[in-house]
């Protein structure tokens, strides 16, 4: 398909005009509040900062309504749990040191999608799927190009494993804002 119109310029698309961006006039947008002239894509545009944090702040919040992703548990450390606890008040959790596989996780979220905790919201699915993808980026470290993949791809060890999931939760809470929260917050109880 053709993405030229008949006078062989591209059809506007929503973008503005900035040339001084790397992808050039045509690839940025520029935020009607933005004042840096980066536009929309830059990441040292504030707006643009502001924007990605909001969206995934958003989407933590949305995953910590129904689960929790536990990485310094003295209990169950490396684990995905549920906030819904079973009959013994112990909630369902996920051992990520057992994502041994794209069958292991595939289990996971079907075994998740019969649970009693399920039935009545479809989010909790849902963003079992977002938390797992976060942690674990199955895609790339599992079953990339459709294929069935196992620990080993990637990751050869366990503790190759909780190095990647300690990354990829990591950059997620900093992409939230969440880390610099929790920083500040420190600095500020320590101040008292």
């Amino acid at each position: 398909m053709n993405s030229h119109n008949s006078t062989g310029t591209r059809p506007f698309d929503g973008h503005g005009d900035n040339p001084s961006h790397p992808r050039g006039a045509q690839d940025s947008y520029r935020h009607p509040e933005c004042t840096c002239g980066e536009g929309w894509t830059s990441s040292t545009c504030p707006i643009y900062t502001q924007h990605v944090q909001k969206s995934y702040r958003q989407q933590f919040d949305r995953i910590n309504k129904h689960w929790r992703i536990r990485l310094d548990s003295h209990i169950n450390p490396f684990t995905i749990e549920s906030r819904y606890p079973k009959g013994s008040g112990v909630p369902y959790y996920l051992d990520l040191d057992r994502a041994g596989s794209s069958a292991a996780i595939l289990d996971w979220i079907f075994q998740i999608r019969t649970l009693w905790f399920s039935h009545d919201d479809p989010e909790v699915v849902s963003t079992l799927l977002e938390a797992i993808d976060i942690v674990l980026k199955p895609q790339a470290n599992f079953c990339s190009w459709g294929a069935s993949g196992h620990l080993g791809k990637t990751v050869r060890n366990r503790s190759e494993l909780r190095a990647l999931i300690e990354k990829n939760w990591r950059e997620f809470r900093d992409r939230a804002g969440l880390t610099t929260a929790r920083k500040s917050n420190t600095l500020q109880a320590k101040a008292s």
